[in-house]
């Protein structure tokens, strides 16, 4: 309730006229960027949209979006849902492909997007294991010219050796 100065002074009397004022609580929207860079919350008023936020960023992995569940299975529409209540939406997130470069190569061949740093395989085109190991380099000089596979997780890559 307001009164001009919003003071009333001790022992006055006579009629007052009071205005109500109500202040219209807004919810907390969190975002979980499960490991990716930092995205501040929001306050928004009941039924109205979220503002989508420029997408947070992690190290080998692309942004697939924003959900509802931890599980990241019920995404969350900008465009037509509306808050009804404080929630946190949680980023979902694809690893980067793995790649191997330079390709072909005359030794050395660079792995990126290995971020687990998991095993590289090394494999001739019949089969043979070369070399298994956890680094983010392999080194082909030592083999005749020909095409090599890598295996890093689910990933086979075909390298040329020159």
């Amino acid at each position: 309730w307001e009164e001009g100065d919003n003071t009333i002074t001790a022992g006055s009397s006579g009629n007052k006229t009071f205005t109500a004022r109500w202040l219209v609580r807004g919810y907390l929207i969190s975002f979980d960027t499960r490991g990716g860079s930092t995205v501040l919350p929001q306050n928004i008023l009941p039924d109205n949209a979220i503002t989508l936020p420029d997408p947070p960023t992690r190290i080998g992995h692309i942004f697939d979006g924003w959900f509802i569940d931890s599980s990241c299975t019920d995404p969350w529409n900008f465009t037509y849902d509306r808050v009804t209540n404080d929630m946190t939406l949680y980023a979902r997130w694809q690893l980067e492909p793995i790649q191997a470069f330079p390709n072909p190569t005359a030794g050395e061949v660079n792995i990126i997007n290995n971020v687990d740093n998991a095993e590289v395989l090394v494999y001739t085109m019949d089969g043979r294991l070369l070399q298994r190991r956890h680094a983010d380099r392999i080194d082909l000089s030592s083999y005749p010219a020909g095409i090599y596979l890598l295996r890093v997780e689910k990933t086979t890559l075909k390298i040329i050796k020159k």
